[in-house]
């Protein structure tokens, strides 16, 4: 909790809820203008609780967990009473409640503050200690104390001890740290924020507002400040002490537990940048940045026609498809492919570190009113047999955008030149404008490209579009809509061309597209089609409902008489006499009903001889690109494998996804979760339990004042602190008997106690050293062998002129002194290789943990750890039950002996554990007025017997209760939280 410099004392009238006087004043005008207690000599003292079942735990004796370990220091300060007269004070029957900047308060009655027996004494509201005002030095201040005098005390101190509290206080306010361990510590109201006056009336007792919902525990409030986490790039994932959070860059979070947080980001496409310790303070803001390194990639791009220009994610790249690859960020991205006279297309794409990344696209041509569609040239060559048409129905209405639908194509009994999906009236329901159908198809599970598409308008704003397949072994497709928003098609046939086994050979020229069935709509250039032979035009149009709705067709100028079948309902099947000649034909239309759209023309000769084509180059040749159709390397299959694992076609309508069509994403596409996987583990899903640890904190000379993260704990050097979240915490001490204030950062490890040493009898003037990689990557280091790591560049600070710096990794153990000069110096590294030397760790009692220059080694004593360099290492070991130890030893490459030995002997101390239940469970659990990490239910080991203030906040509610760790016993201590 926060140190307190003011005071505010309000007085209540009965049953009121709003101060009839309220006051505040500063330790400077108290000290100016009120009495002032104590000399600032006089040590006061506490009583903690009596642990020893065999002892009294009133102890009137006062010889137990009292005198010297409670010293509350030599004090001065400002008696309760003074100040409560200031609005008034407070009469006979009145309640005094004394209560700090958190929330935790404790009340009394009028008489023991007004009239107190001696050996209670003065409540005094101290803000000095040790000569240390509240707010610089005094870190608990100001605080309660009671100036007890020396009248039952065997040695003349002033203690006031739990026989104290039993003799002078009402039994309602003794206070117990749990059944029968009364103590007086916990009447020591600690940062005290506000004395409160409530008055009796009528006879009645003064009513006093609910300290919380607990039996036992008080309304409390954990100190919170806001962290703001920026990173360039913006929108990066916020990880904070090792969990993903919900938070993206750049953002600030409220109601971070006051202390040290770890922070780092997480962004796909960019390394994670090193861990950062940020220091939050109550109510106030900490800020951390973050420059993110991108992972690069190249990526091919090859648009059909070639040559069209790419965008990423909306930014024009400056690069035509086919030219050289692009270099992009691993990680999800939309390239656009644009091209005059062509609908956008857009390719999702996931770009890879490793492998061939690739991303192919069909450009749809736009249609208007005011173009003239013709067919293009597609599959030409030379099959056995004669050309067989087959149909099959589509499906009826529309498909919407996402949903999705099943089409057969019809079997054909020869072999296979080419299908046809053939679309018709796509319109967007919100606009009304076309809508350019792109569908998506996939068999199989696997994605399927169009080898051509072909659109044109039709009445009413409509779109009418023609998807040519490349010959595929899978007859079933799926069909998923796709184009612009609410943008809907039909598909009103699916149409094979194929050659009927038999004896004779025909050539065949295939012209498609989606030409309204009027004018000129095909022109066959000469030389295409053989010399010799019978030749025949089969015309496949949509829109036709009655063989009289076939248009009447003349080529060259000359009528020609068609024999017209439906295969399929909507579908005319026209086929027609080509005269003899080797000039260009053009095919004219006429007299057709409305909508009619000629979709696929096959110009085909009856060879009566010729060389039969091998199977691998039907259909087709790659030379049948004349008028820029995408017709390149026709025989292959245009496929892209899409993340779908299905091995069956879905059925219509069960909502699974499709890529986009038009697009051959070879790089791996978009999933249908875009949200990139995080390293980080998120805090409620984490494999393993949360441990928290601990620090032993020493100083020359001893009985330094300690602070954790800025706050007091009451306690002096040497002391063990357990129960701490891992990671980063910044320990400070002050001395009297020196004069002399230092604070360093000590890392906790789970599982593990760690120890951090002050020399206080002196030290060097401060030195910087500029620590650089030698290499290309930045290179992390801790300086002396500690954590928290640091990564180059950096500047250093230090006091000593034996330090190092050490850096380490799997491979072994890399140190290097830093040479002391009042000048500042440069040191430059390199990653950590294994080392020649050995170091020998023992430990009585065995069995400790290992720790090598801060890092985890895996091993406990005894143990031969190898890897090392030459020069100075810290060693250091932890053992539960046990104070841990380190030392810094100098390691030598000695032959045939080991290089350095470390040896430790172990001390004992007397702990126990609490384990933290609510109902609720799930609340965060707060030790030291910090939080651990934890939440609850969760037990916290290693704890030195003494009492502790464990609070818990959840979403709605927060509160506090005091808790004793019993040697060697597991202690439960259950909240209630208020529920609706």
């Amino acid at each position: 909790m926060a140190t307190t410099e003011i005071v505010t004392v309000a007085r209540y009238a009965p049953g009121s809820s709003e101060p009839a006087c309220e006051e505040s004043f500063t330790i400077a005008w108290m000290e100016k203008n009120l009495p002032v207690m104590g000399d600032g000599t006089t040590h006061y003292y506490l009583q903690g609780p009596v642990f020893d079942e065999s002892e009294d735990p009133w102890n009137p004796d006062e010889d137990i967990n009292c005198y010297p370990n409670k010293d509350m220091g030599a004090l001065r300060g400002t008696n309760v009473v003074d100040l409560c007269d200031q609005v008034g004070g407070a009469h006979r029957g009145d309640v005094i409640l004394i209560r700090s900047g958190d929330g935790f308060r404790k009340s009394f009655p009028y008489a023991n503050v007004y009239t107190p027996p001696s050996r209670q004494g003065p409540m005094v509201l101290t803000w000095e200690r040790d000569g240390q005002k509240a707010g610089a030095g005094y870190y608990d201040g100001m605080r309660l104390i009671f100036f007890a005098d020396t009248s039952v005390n065997p040695w003349g101190e002033h203690i006031f001890g739990n026989s104290d509290m039993q003799s002078a206080l009402p039994e309602e306010y003794w206070h117990f740290f749990q059944p029968n361990l009364p103590t007086t510590t916990g009447l020591s109201v600690q940062s005290v924020s506000r004395i409160e006056i409530y008055e009796s009336g009528g006879g009645q007792p003064p009513v006093i507002p609910s300290g919380g919902s607990d039996d036992g525990a008080d309304i409390w409030t954990p100190a919170t400040g806001t962290l703001t986490v920026h990173s360039v790039p913006t929108d990066a994932a916020v990880v904070i002490d090792g969990a993903l959070t919900e938070f993206v860059t750049n953002v600030s979070i409220p109601d971070i537990p006051e202390g040290y947080c770890g922070v780092t980001v997480q962004r796909e496409g960019y390394k994670i940048p090193a861990e950062e310790w940020a220091s939050v303070e109550d109510g106030s803001n900490a800020t951390v940045s973050f420059s993110l390194t991108p992972i690069l990639s190249s990526c091919t791009v090859i648009s059909h026609p070639a040559g069209a220009a790419v965008a990423v994610d909306g930014v024009d790249s400056g690069t035509a498809a086919g030219a050289e690859p692009l270099t992009l960020i691993t990680g999800n991205h939309t390239l656009t492919l644009t091209m005059e006279g062509y609908v956008p297309l857009e390719i999702p794409v996931h770009i890879t570190k490793e492998g061939e990344n690739r991303a192919e696209g069909v450009l749809v041509p736009l249609c208007s009113e005011d173009d003239i569609p013709v067919l293009s040239a597609g599959p030409h060559g030379l099959l056995p047999g004669s050309l067989m048409v087959t149909a099959a129905l589509g499906y009826p209405g529309f498909i919407a955008k996402g949903g999705v639908a099943r089409v057969d194509l019809p079997d054909a009994d020869g072999k296979e030149i080419t299908s046809y999906l053939l679309f018709s009236h796509g319109y967007n329901t919100t606009s009304g404008l076309p809508a350019e159908p792109q569908p998506a198809l996939s068999a199989g599970g696997t994605g399927l490209i169009p080898r051509h598409l072909a659109n044109a308008p039709g009445p009413a704003g409509t779109v009418d579009q023609t998807c040519a397949l490349f010959p595929s072994v899978s007859r079933a497709i799926s069909v998923s809509g796709a184009g612009g928003t609410d943008a809907v098609f039909s598909l009103c046939a699916a149409v094979s061309l194929s050659a009927r086994p038999g004896p004779e050979e025909f050539s065949y020229a295939v012209y498609e597209g989606c030409v309204p069935a009027e004018g000129d709509f095909l022109t066959i250039p000469a030389d295409t089609l053989p010399v010799n032979g019978t030749r025949t035009l089969t015309l496949i149009c949509s829109g036709g409902e009655e063989k009289t709705d076939a248009p009447a067709i003349s080529v060259n100028g000359m009528p020609l008489t068609a024999e017209v079948s439906l295969p399929v309902p909507g579908l005319l099947c026209m086929t027609l006499p080509l005269p003899l000649g080797d000039g260009v034909y053009t095919v004219t239309a006429a007299g057709a009903s409305p909508g009619c759209v000629v979709r696929v023309a096959v110009a085909t000769v009856a060879a009566p001889s010729g060389a039969v084509p091998d199977a691998a180059d039907a259909p087709g040749d790659a030379d049948a690109d004349a008028d820029g159709g995408i017709f390149a390397g026709i025989s292959r299959f245009f496929a892209a494998l899409f993340s779908s694992s299905a091995s069956e076609m879905s059925a219509p309508g069960n909502g699974t996804s499709f890529p986009v069509a038009g697009s051959l994403p070879d790089a791996t596409p978009l999933p249908d979760t875009p949200a990139p996987e995080m390293t980080a583990t998120p805090a409620e899903e984490s494999s393993s339990p949360v441990m928290t640890g601990g620090i032993l904190v020493e100083s020359v000379p001893s009985g330094a004042w300690i602070s954790l993260d800025g706050k007091s704990t009451g306690q002096k050097t040497p002391a063990l602190f357990a129960g701490l979240k891992e990671g980063n915490h910044r320990i400070g001490v002050s001395s009297v008997l020196t004069d002399d204030s230092r604070s360093d950062t000590a890392w906790v490890y789970p599982g593990a106690l760690g120890s951090i040493f002050f020399d206080l009898s002196g030290s060097l003037p401060e030195a910087t050293i500029q620590v650089t990689s030698g290499t290309d990557e930045p290179v992390m280091f801790t300086v002396n062998g500690k954590l928290p790591e640091q990564t180059t560049p950096a500047e250093v600070t230090i006091m000593d002129a034996d330090s190092f710096v050490a850096v380490t990794s799997d491979a072994g153990y890399q140190t290097y002194p830093l040479n002391y000069q009042r000048d500042a110096g440069t040191l430059s590294l390199v990653p950590a290789a294994s080392g020649p030397c050995t170091v020998v760790v023992t430990s009585d009692p065995a069995g400790a943990e290992i720790f090598i220059d801060g890092r985890r080694t895996g091993e406990i004593t005894p143990s031969e750890i190898s890897g090392l360099s030459t020069g100075h290492h810290r060693v250091a070991c932890s053992l539960p039950g046990y104070q841990p130890m380190a030392r810094v030893v100098s390691v030598n490459d000695l032959p045939g002996t080991p290089d350095a030995e470390a040896g430790f002997t172990l001390s004992s101390y007397s702990n126990g554990e609490i384990c933290v239940t609510s109902e609720p469970a799930g609340a965060k659990i707060y030790l030291y007025d910090r939080y651990t990490g934890l939440v609850t239910p969760a037990t916290i080991s290693g704890l030195p017997i003494g009492t502790y203030a464990i609070g818990l906040s959840s979403e709605d509610e927060t509160l506090i209760r005091e808790a004793t760790v019993l040697p060697d016993t597991v202690v439960t201590y259950e909240f209630r939280f208020k529920t609706d």
